[in-house]
């Protein structure tokens, strides 16, 4: 990978004669700005990154198996591969981060419905009234009384690549209650993620050296314990939610 744009596709979408802006390195400047005289002097902008890489790079994933989920409406899984590109059907590939020796590079899953799921519950099913209360109803029950929710309202992405799914509930019988509903719906989410990254691990023989979380979901401390008895592995758990904020930070002042 030689960091440029890429010819194959700029031949595919006919962009061949397009001026295409400079690639650089995040820690690089990209120019400078008074933010419509936000500021008396326009200020350098550093720092610049992917929602993702930014998360990753936050959370010090910078060896390999480093690997860091990011909860919001949806979430993002990625595990650093080291300095070696690959192709894996399971997963997507991007672009970690650059320095002047090498490229490292990530195995990616993406899903637009984690916190997005726990809302559906609040707000189409009304079986909760705020997030929080996903946790507490999960709670009340030691299982959810063989109810599985699939949690496919656009489709299911890596490792599954099933665009056509759809959401639905399965095992619902007479004693099925909310508290059961709500704890599928939970539990569905953290499935996704192991899923994946059980997928991930054997299609690359690759053990998670450490495990990062961060995000909105964080406050839900059962759905955070969930995914740790199910990988058998300990969490990091960031103090602030917003670590790509906090990624972006780190780039400029470690570089600037």
């Amino acid at each position: 990978m030689n960091n440029s744009w890429d010819d194959e596709l700029l031949n595919i979408f006919d962009g061949t004669n397009l001026n295409f802006p400079k690639i650089i390195k995040s820690s690089e400047i990209f120019g400078e700005s008074d933010f419509n005289k936000a500021f008396k002097n326009p200020i350098q902008i550093i720092g610049v990154a992917g929602d993702a890489q930014a998360s990753l790079f936050a959370n010090f994933c910078f060896d390999k198996g480093d690997t860091k989920i990011t909860t919001g409406t949806g979430f993002n899984i990625q595990t650093n591969i080291g300095n070696e590109m690959v192709i894996d059907e399971n997963s997507l590939t991007s672009l970690a981060f650059t320095s002047d020796k090498e490229n490292i590079y990530a195995l990616e899953c993406l899903n637009s419905f984690a916190g997005g799921t726990i809302s559906w519950l609040k707000n189409s099913l009304n079986l909760i009234e705020t997030a929080s209360e996903s946790e507490i109803y999960s709670k009340k029950e030691k299982d959810s009384n063989g109810v599985c929710f699939i949690p496919a309202f656009s489709g299911l992405g890596p490792p599954f690549w099933k665009s056509n799914a759809r959401a639905a509930f399965f095992g619902i019988s007479a004693s099925t209650n909310r508290n059961h509903l709500v704890r599928a719906g939970l539990e569905s989410v953290a499935y996704q993620m192991v899923v994946y990254l059980e997928t991930m691990k054997k299609s690359r023989n690759l053990d998670l050296k450490s495990l990062s979380i961060d995000g909105g979901m964080i406050k839900n401390r059962f759905f955070l314990q969930i995914i740790s008895d199910l990988l058998e592995i300990d969490l990091t758990i960031p103090e602030m939610e917003d670590m790509s904020s906090y990624g972006a930070y780190f780039w400029d002042a470690i570089f600037s």
